[in-house]
């Protein structure tokens, strides 16, 4: 069958992961100042681009995997 990646529909950063998250918490996220990668002065270089493509996944199982937005509701549900 091969390697298959999975993840969830569409791509969105980390930031904007942890700000869905910290909305989703009710978290206060007025002191946080984003930035992209690129204007970080980080040791080690790190992709700007982590996406999967999971279609192979979708049509070897016949299973649709939910979008980026319903999995972080999901986590968020579960977690509360």
């Amino acid at each position: 069958m091969g390697t298959f990646n999975a993840g969830s529909i569409g791509g969105i950063s980390k930031a904007e992961i942890c700000l869905k998250v910290a909305k989703g918490l009710n978290l206060d996220t007025t002191g946080v100042r984003l930035i992209s990668i690129s204007n970080s002065n980080l040791g080690a270089k790190r992709p700007k681009d982590m996406t999967l493509n999971s279609e192979k996944f979708e049509e070897v199982f016949n299973i649709k995997v939910p979008s980026i937005e319903k999995t972080l509701e999901s986590c968020l549900k579960d977690y509360k």
